[in-house]
């Protein structure tokens, strides 16, 4: 602090707006921890975190005919529960243009909440064809999953293991 006051000097508006605000944040209650485990308070206060980052929606078409029945159904037929670790998959297909791509953004929109990790590809036929296609789909997984940087594995089959790896403690 005193760096900055030298170069600022000490009664500048700046430096009084940073000790306003270090005295305030000096404050603050911490979560105390007097039982337990400390992974068990770090895992709850993350849950807490992650609660309250509501993940930004996909853009979906305006007033969609019949979207929202389509999504109720998919829901049904994945069968989510809060508590469940069970993995399914769901295809969507039909004729190009007829709304696959619009049911699965709303449907996406509807449930990522009920997830720690989260991301969706569209065009995954078209990506996974071009060179380097299926390492680029893991490195989109893992960057909006898991907030990772850009990795070079040498191999798909090593993207997939790492993917694994990270989803298998995921839900």
């Amino acid at each position: 602090m005193v760096a900055h006051q030298n170069k600022f000097g000490k009664e500048s508006e700046k430096i009084k707006a940073w000790i306003a605000a270090l005295s305030e944040v000096a404050d603050l209650k911490g979560h105390p921890i007097h039982t337990g485990h400390e992974n068990h308070h770090v895992k709850e206060i993350a849950e807490k975190v992650h609660a309250n980052i509501a993940p930004k929606p996909l853009l979906v078409g305006e007033n969609p005919v019949g979207l929202d029945q389509h999504i109720e159904e998919v829901k049904s037929l994945l069968n989510l529960m809060p508590d469940d670790d069970t993995v399914c998959m769901l295809g969507i297909i039909g004729l190009g243009g007829i709304g696959k791509t619009e049911v699965a953004k709303a449907l996406y929109n509807n449930i990522v909440h009920q997830f720690e990790a989260a991301s969706f590809l569209a065009n995954v036929r078209e990506k996974w064809n071009k060179i380097n296609g299926p390492e680029d789909l893991i490195k989109t997984l893992l960057s909006e999953m898991f907030e990772q940087p850009e990795t070079k594995w040498g191999s798909a089959s090593k993207g997939i293991n790492e993917l694994k790896h990270k989803l298998g403690r995921t839900k």
